[in-house]
């Protein structure tokens, strides 16, 4: 008798991951091959990803996971200053009190959906601010941004990114944080809704960052489009389908354009960020990131690097330091940092980016004592790693609420994270159930990076999302 292979159930990526990993890592081991130690570790965490269905407890935990192997196995060695000891503690505090809350609230929590909200009427004009938040950042953009894009200076225009911001600009960043809902519509939706005005949100949102030589708007974006797939597909009957059936096939060949799009512009963009000057003093990133964080090139990946070409040699180097450096530079900020933390703090006025580059600069109610550097708000004349490297959403949430308080602010997040996901898992359907886990989830994934106050656009999207699922649900204690 032969048995046929159901064409619905696909050989799980996991076995191939798994299987990858074990013959990578044996060779790499008796070879003593460093690289191949890296590459099979990354294998590995692909296995365990894949090989069930995917939850916001998975996300966080591979999203540390990936961020410790490349600072323990990817190619850049960093030089640690002071005492790591309390860091170390106090990250495995922080980790606990997020899944005890998870936990917690997962067990003891019942959510139902007793309305979905938006209602469609409400969604349209939701799409409406996030097209025009949008539209007004291409064209505070243009103004801002044209002088340097001309020349390819995306260098000088990253240096003088917050001189002279246009007006339009500052509207623009709070309404496109509507635009992440057109994003988590399109995804979770049955049909193809508002496809023209859904094309040019994406077209608008994948210019928006050229003219801020950033990719963390890129990386929202697929990052809000990949979770919510996967959380589509795992929780909504399509466990063994491929995209076709779950998002059907128009919106599946726009998918695959759109993130073809981001992908490219994100790596033109990383590219260019390296300008000519820079080029010229140091010809490699890994030789920039020598001067400025006394990194160095681990043992072992000499081979690699001397026959291969140095535009590859960049994006493994930027992809490693990108989700590796925020360890050594988090452990050297706590160290060097901790004898002025409070115990208990609520300094969101003085703190958070958002209200220091808008309340500010617009009602010019207050000053500030501090110049936002996109890392540490500490003076950055300590250490190896440079002030640019995020330092996790830990040292951001410290500055905010304190040592004691950024544990309980933690504690409560893993609470509301679980509610959310609950929520889903129960009311698959409810829009506002599927959006906020996403929303949550992306917040998760960011706490490797820096906090959510740190992001203008995804603060509005996140408060939106928070108050519709709220509002849409009932909660009730198991018994």
């Amino acid at each position: 008798m032969i048995i046929s292979h159901n064409p619905y159930i696909p050989i799980k990526a996991s076995y191939i991951f798994l299987f990858l990993s074990f013959i990578v890592i044996s060779l790499s081991v008796m070879l003593m091959f460093p690289p191949g130690l890296y590459m099979g570790s990354l294998f590995l965490l692909a296995a365990l990803v894949t090989y069930s269905r995917f939850c916001v407890e998975h996300l966080f935990y591979a999203t540390w996971t990936l961020v410790f192997i490349n600072y323990l196995l990817g190619p850049l060695s960093y030089q640690l200053v002071g005492d790591i000891t309390l860091s170390v503690v106090y990250l495995f505090m922080w980790f606990f009190a997020f899944l005890l809350g998870f936990k917690i609230s997962k067990a003891l929590f019942y959510v139902t959906s007793k309305k979905d909200i938006p209602t469609p009427r409400r969604m349209k004009q939701i799409k409406l601010f996030g097209v025009f938040g949008a539209f007004l950042l291409v064209i505070g953009g243009v103004i801002t941004a044209a002088p340097y894009i001309s020349t390819l200076d995306f260098a000088g225009l990253r240096s003088n990114l917050f001189e002279n911001v246009s007006a339009f600009s500052r509207i623009g960043w709070p309404l496109a944080g509507a635009a992440f809902f057109t994003i988590t519509h399109f995804v979770h939706s049955k049909n193809f809704d508002d496809p023209i005005l859904t094309k040019i949100t994406f077209l608008m949102l994948s210019i928006v960052p050229i003219f801020s030589a950033g990719r963390q708007l890129y990386l929202q974006i697929m990052l809000l489009i990949i979770l919510g797939f996967l959380y589509k597909k795992n929780f909504m009957g399509y466990e063994y389908r491929s995209i076709y059936p779950v998002l059907g096939r128009k919106r599946a060949r726009f998918l695959k354009q759109v993130s073809v799009v981001i992908l490219g512009l994100g790596t033109v963009v990383s590219v260019l960020r390296f300008d000519f000057a820079s080029i010229e003093r140091f010809s490699t990133k890994l030789n920039m990131f020598k001067e400025y964080s006394g990194v160095s090139l681990r043992d072992g990946y000499e081979l690699i690097f001397n026959f291969t070409p140095v535009v590859i040699q960049d994006l493994f180097v930027e992809f490693s330091y990108y989700f590796g450096a925020q360890i050594p530079k988090y452990f050297e900020w706590f160290s060097l940092n901790f004898n002025q933390f409070q115990y208990i703090w609520f300094d969101l006025i003085n703190k958070s980016p958002f209200i220091a580059r808008n309340v500010d600069k617009i009602l010019t109610l207050m000053e500030f004592d501090f110049q936002f550097t996109g890392g540490s708000h500490f003076v950055a004349q300590y250490g190896y790693v440079h002030a640019f490297t995020w330092s996790t959403a830990i040292s951001s949430n410290i500055n905010f609420f304190g040592i004691i308080g950024t544990l309980v602010v933690q504690f409560i997040f893993g609470m509301v994270v679980a509610l959310s996901f609950v929520g889903f898992r129960n009311n698959p359907n409810s829009f506002s159930a599927f959006n906020f886990l996403v929303a949550n989830s992306v917040l998760v994934f960011y706490g490797v990076i820096a906090s959510v106050l740190m992001e203008t656009q995804f603060l509005v999207y996140y408060l939106l999302s928070a108050f519709y699922f709220f509002s849409a649900s009932s909660f009730m204690h198991r018994q």
